[in-house]
């Protein structure tokens, strides 16, 4: 800035005005031409630089010129090992720095899994955080009880240790008992059979049913499997394929005949219901082990071999003299028949003249006929004299849980 005055200024003036200048520089702060002030501490470099005011004076003009002043500061990057955290460093804990210390060589956090060995915080370091290789995840040493198995060292380890059912020995090279191992532990188990066809599922119980064996192991096989509980084992067929499989029956013979609602009292002393097809595939099932020496029947009859066991059905008229004629006998087409467990039942998807007619009574079943060829060729209502409906010596059984 330059200020210029008349000649005819006083000295007076002139000085005055010279001093009001001088106070926009900084207090303390000398007006030099080439000055430096350097100062260094640590790791770091400040230069500062300023020019002061500059007057001079002319004939009839007196100039005053005024430079502000400029202050420059540059600063150099730090070193790891200096004790201050600088650019990409994590820490620096100066001359502490190490590879077994908290901070590492290089500036680093040290960390578990990173390869280094935090002395007094780390008991091992192999350069992940993995287990069952010696080191643990967190760090620690693999050892018996730490409830992680050290692969190819110990057979088991559940951090107990005390040989308790489906546990571990206490030198973590022995499982303790478990359910599989062959050996009975009648506290926690029915059975210890690894074999299916012994009704022993993988859970140690054992089956109630032909589903829970088939959804236990889908490749069980059809067949004759025990159900039931020790003690008071019962052997049925297994269809392992109609409709996906697991299909329970029981042949019941007995000497005198007896009704429908009869048959499913008796069936019931059994834990099962009197049989119900499912579906075309079922009831095609139900007449080729009806027809095969494949089971012993239970009762006081002795055993059949005949289509006699699919005669009659637990599939009874909802409401007396009420019926579907001419409509195919299935639930779908027929719901004023009704099977004994309210499920879904099926014998024909074709009607059979005027079958089943209103000819009804409670309880009362009908008689189903077959060919040598397990087709079935028809059906009719049988009231009887005393309203007993159809009524055989041979029956089959079912459990009644399984469904298309």
């Amino acid at each position: 800035m330059t200020i210029r005055s008349s000649s005819s200024l006083s000295l007076a003036t002139l000085a005055l005005t010279s001093v009001a200048l001088g106070g926009c520089l900084s207090p303390g702060v000398q007006p030099t031409t080439d000055s430096e002030s350097a100062s260094e501490t640590g790791s770091t470099s400040t230069t500062t630089e300023t020019t002061a005011t500059e007057t001079t004076e002319t004939e009839g003009t007196t100039n005053v010129t005024m430079t502000t002043m400029t202050t420059m500061t540059t600063t150099s990057p730090g070193v790891c090992g200096d004790g201050n955290v600088d650019g990409d460093e994590e820490c620096d804990d100066g001359e502490s720095n190490g590879d077994d210390a908290a901070c590492t060589a290089d500036c680093l956090n040290n960390v578990c899994g990173d390869g280094k060995l935090n002395t007094g915080v780390e008991e091992c370091d192999d350069g992940n955080t993995e287990d069952g290789d010696g080191c643990t995840a967190s760090c620690k040493n693999n050892v018996c009880g730490d409830g992680v198995v050290h692969e190819g060292v110990e057979i088991c380890d559940d951090g107990v240790n005390d040989g308790s059912y489906g546990g571990c020995m206490e030198n973590c090279a022995q499982l303790g008992p478990y359910c599989g191992d062959t050996f009975l532990q009648e506290e926690e188990e029915e059975c210890d059979n690894v074999d299916i066809s012994s009704g022993c599922l993988s859970t140690c119980k054992r089956a109630k049913s032909c589903l829970e064996i088939i959804t236990d192991n889908d490749g069980a096989p059809s067949g004759v499997y025990p159900l039931g509980t020790e003690g008071d084992m019962l052997d049925v067929y297994c269809e392992m394929d109609a409709d996906g499989g697991g299909y329970t029956f029981l042949k019941i013979t007995k000497q005198n005949v007896v009704k429908a609602t009869d048959a499913n009292a008796i069936c019931s002393e059994y834990g099962m219901q009197l049989f119900v097809p499912r579906s075309p595939e079922h009831l095609a099932a139900a007449w080729t082990i009806a027809t095969n020496d494949n089971l012993l029947a239970l009762g006081d009859g002795g055993t059949s071999t005949t289509d006699t066991y699919v005669t009659m059905f637990g599939i009874f008229p909802a409401v007396v003299g009420q019926s579907c004629p001419g409509a195919p006998f299935n639930s779908v087409d027929c719901p004023e028949w009704v099977a004994v467990d309210g499920g879904p039942f099926y014998v024909s998807d074709v009607p059979y003249e005027q079958e089943p007619s209103a000819n009804n009574c409670e309880g009362c079943s009908m008689e189903y006929a077959f060919d040598d060829q397990g087709v079935l060729i028809g059906y009719a209502v049988m009231k009887g004299v005393n309203e007993t409906g159809f009524r055989a010596t041979e029956f089959f059984c079912d459990i009644g849980d399984k469904t298309p």
